[in-house]
């Protein structure tokens, strides 16, 4: 997630990528290296319909996890208690990445006939930039075996409970530098003191969150949301600081750019510095950008899907949610895209991390239903849709 002062035996998905290569090729499954960063590949599987077509789907699974600061139990040791798992990344997203490769081994070393050609990705950072997917994106027509279409739909792997989840809010986040002039606390005025400009930045960033509640509303989402999560500065009680970090994060709706919410704010902060001599004020551009997720899947085939994953979760629904995901970048590149996978949310990131085995089984057995069931066919590539009701 951007941090420098993490054990470099345990610092990005180099030995997570290494397993799933050794995996993918030990059971016969096609794997590309797409390089993102330096030490940091995205993995990609590639799995042939067992039947001539050419229609396509697309799995995304992301590789990283956050940090294991302050956990209360093993982060890595995957202990199973209860009808759980417990560890870091067993909810946010390794049992969805676990679900995704045993639904690939049946899907490869049983009798099931394949509608569609598979192509799985395992991206990288998606916790803190999204290079990952965005790589994946850019880089799609590089990786299709000759005779593949595009993608007609893509599944992102998420804790949803099982449940679809066809829109989500996007987010930004920014850096506000305050820069003033250090010197000695026995003689303030010889200094600018950053902190104090810290104040009226804030009084800024709160009227444009409440203005933003205030707002324009999504039907579904609602209103866009501000939020200061992070203040950094100062080095000494005895000196003035000359400088203070602000960290904020925007959540959009759809019909809001990042291009868009970056002019607001910085509007709204140069407003509330006009006259303020010897004070720096700058705002970054995005570090983090992730739009929203439209609704993007056809009808006709979000019903078909629904109905194949009622066949092994009765109470699987259609819904949207508040967080981000890689699913809105592939949806911005022409693909139709959800969010789904086992666990919820609310055990993501946190202190005891878990996942219910049960979900986990579930969950793999709708995903082989997705590739198994005939819901696309080669008119896709033609922008049509041709779907049969699963069984």
């Amino acid at each position: 997630m951007g941090r420098h002062d993490c054990d470099p035996a345990i610092c990005g998905e180099a030995r997570v990528s290494e397993f799933l290569i050794k995996w993918l090729s030990k059971r016969g499954i096609s794997v590309q290296v797409q390089p993102v960063s330096q030490g940091r590949d995205n993995v990609i599987a590639t799995i042939p319909a067992s039947v001539r077509t050419s229609a396509t789907m697309l799995w995304e699974v992301h590789q990283d996890t956050v940090p294991v600061d302050n956990m209360t139990i093993a982060p890595f040791e995957g202990i199973v208690r209860d009808g759980k798992v417990f560890g870091r990344g067993a909810c946010d997203v390794k049992g969805s990445m676990a679900a995704f490769l045993s639904a690939l081994e049946i899907l490869t070393t049983t009798e099931t006939i394949r509608t569609h050609n598979l192509i799985v990705g395992f991206t990288v950072d998606e916790e803190h930039t999204f290079l990952g997917v965005q790589k994946l994106a850019s880089g799609l027509e590089g990786i299709l075996p000759e005779g593949w279409s595009r993608p007609a739909v893509a599944v992102v792997a998420e804790p949803t409970g099982l449940d679809l989840v066809v829109s989500h809010k996007g987010v930004v986040r920014w850096r506000i530098e305050l820069v003033g002039r250090a010197c000695h606390s026995s003689m303030p005025w010889n200094g600018v003191n950053a902190l104090y400009g810290a104040g009226p930045a804030l009084m800024a960033l709160e009227r444009l969150a409440n203005d933003l509640l205030n707002g324009p509303k999504d039907s579904v989402l609602g209103s866009a949301t501000l939020s200061v999560g992070m203040i950094r500065g100062g080095s000494a009680p005895n000196i003035v600081p000359d400088s203070c970090e602000i960290i904020v994060d925007r959540r959009l709706i759809p019909g809001e750019t990042p291009e868009d919410a970056t002019r607001q704010l910085r509007n709204a902060l140069q407003s509330s510095f006009l006259g303020r001599e010897g004070l720096v004020l700058r705002v970054e551009d995005p570090w983090l950008k992730c739009p929203p997720l439209p609704e993007s899947v056809p009808a006709v085939l979000r019903e078909s899907i629904l109905a194949a994953a009622r066949s092994h979760y009765q109470d699987a629904c259609i819904r949207s949610v508040n967080f981000g995901t890689d699913a809105s970048t592939l949806c911005q590149a022409g693909i139709p895209s959800f969010v789904f996978g086992p666990g919820s949310i609310d055990q993501a990131h946190t202190k005891d991390e878990w996942i219910e085995i049960g979900q986990l089984n579930q969950s793999v057995a709708i995903l082989v239903d997705w590739v198994t069931t005939p819901l696309l066919d080669d008119t896709e590539s033609q922008g049509r849709y041709n779907i049969t009701k699963s069984s």
